[in-house]
């Protein structure tokens, strides 16, 4: 019987008795059936996820060497689990695509403000947050904190190079996000990791820590820059802010977004393979060609900000 380790897939749809695993590629999504071909290891699944989902609708899931995000979902008294597999994990910012500009402003002893890396799911996102946030504490040492939602989605505890990293675990039945982050602000951090900003009060709580106590580094699904921009806007407006008082706290506050898309081609050899894409916005406060993007963003003029991200780029490919 084949194992599940051999298959390359992203997802896992599993109910009582079936099993359907979700396999990527540039012309077809395909969701292939498992449940008997790898049978053994879809009921040691379903097992755990029997057990695990009484105490909790989302939680992580470690099987051999494989690792889940599990949802659960109640369909006619039955439960059925997502299981979206991670594969996030600290990485050297040489694999990753990260512009050299964002690694040396990332490097900055006095780093100030809020990092947004955003995009759709199985993007990168958490990868590439976790390994810049590691980054930085290994090269300039100090206390790094990272809340995750669910917990341990990517190992980052103890000592990184120069510094430490506390992992803290975050969960909905905890209250979330907001009790951990009144204790970060105490804490002394020099750097702060949220797992995930997917709502007001998460959102409004980080860009106020960004802003008065040490910097922060968040994902957030996004399918552009400017709708993260947008979306994070109406977070913050959910304080009673009007529009202009959020776009000018964000504009106070926002350092840079990394958005990361991903795409399906194929090798010399015919096999798909994905690739991933960055579009960048540096907002480096240090510069005067940031006031420009600054006042864009205290204008709400988000969608302007695309000749601000095209120009950086263009300056990277020319070496600047």
């Amino acid at each position: 019987m084949s194992s599940l380790h051999d298959l390359r897939f992203v997802d896992l749809v599993l109910g009582t008795d079936f099993c359907e695993a979700k396999v990527e590629g540039p012309d077809l999504t395909e969701m292939m059936d498992v449940q008997v071909s790898h049978g053994t290891d879809v009921d040691a699944i379903r097992t755990r996820c029997l057990e695990e989902h009484l105490k909790a609708s989302e939680f992580t899931l470690q099987y051999e060497t494989l690792r889940f995000r599990v949802t659960t979902m109640n369909l006619e008294e039955q439960p059925v689990w997502f299981l979206s597999r991670i594969d996030a994990q600290v990485r050297p910012l040489a694999d990753l695509p990260v512009p050299k500009d964002f690694v040396e402003f990332i490097e900055r002893p006095r780093l100030q403000g809020l990092i947004l890396v955003t995009g759709g799911f199985g993007t990168g996102k958490t990868t590439t947050a976790a390994s810049l946030f590691c980054h930085r504490i290994s090269q300039l040492g100090g206390l790094g904190i990272a809340l995750e939602d669910p917990a341990g989605e990517v190992r980052m505890a103890g000592r990184c190079g120069h510094g430490r990293v506390v992992q803290v675990p975050v969960s909905a039945q905890t209250g979330g996000y907001h009790a951990p982050l009144q204790h970060v602000r105490r804490s002394r951090a020099d750097f702060v990791l949220i797992g995930e900003i997917r709502e007001a009060r998460t959102a409004i709580e980080a860009q106020d820590i960004a802003n008065t106590d040490m910097p922060v580094i968040a994902t957030m699904h996004a399918s552009s820059v400017e709708e993260a921009l947008d979306k994070y806007q109406t977070y913050l407006r959910a304080d009673k802010a009007s529009s202009a008082e959020a776009n000018a706290r964000l504009a106070m506050t926002l350092a840079g977004v990394i958005h990361l898309t991903k795409d399906y081609t194929r090798a010399a050899s015919g096999e798909p393979f994905a690739r991933y894409t960055p579009r960048c916005l540096l907002v480096d406060r240090h510069n005067p060609i940031s006031s420009g993007i600054i006042g864009k963003i205290r204008d709400g003029n988000f969608m302007a900000l695309n000749d601000d991200i095209a120009f950086q780029a263009s300056r990277r490919v020319r070496g600047f």
